[in-house]
């Protein structure tokens, strides 16, 4: 069931929590292999509501695609969200 982004709320959410959510959004919009006009546009709509800047975008996004080059591959019962989380609050640290 769709939902409108301005229907969630943000305020119980910490920095790395937005980050996380955009870069399972990521994930979720690359799980088929590829990446069309209007999952672009999803995502950036998405990253603007987590006010998130383009440089932590772009970390979220290279942090998705490394854990889908491990093994477990991009399925999503096999997909490590642990891992995702764990380089995201590594990288965002840097």
């Amino acid at each position: 069931v769709p939902c409108e982004l301005s229907s969630l709320n943000l305020r119980k959410l910490s920095a790395l929590d937005r980050v996380f959510v955009y870069a399972t959004g990521e994930w979720l919009a690359r799980v088929d292999g590829t990446l069309d006009d209007r999952e672009q546009v999803a995502l950036n709509a998405l990253g603007e509501f987590l006010m998130l800047s383009p440089r932590v975008r772009d970390k979220a996004k290279n942090a998705t695609l490394e854990v889908m080059q491990l093994p477990t591959g991009v399925r999503p019962d096999t997909y490590d969200l642990v891992k995702l989380r764990s380089l995201l609050d590594q990288r965002m640290r840097e």
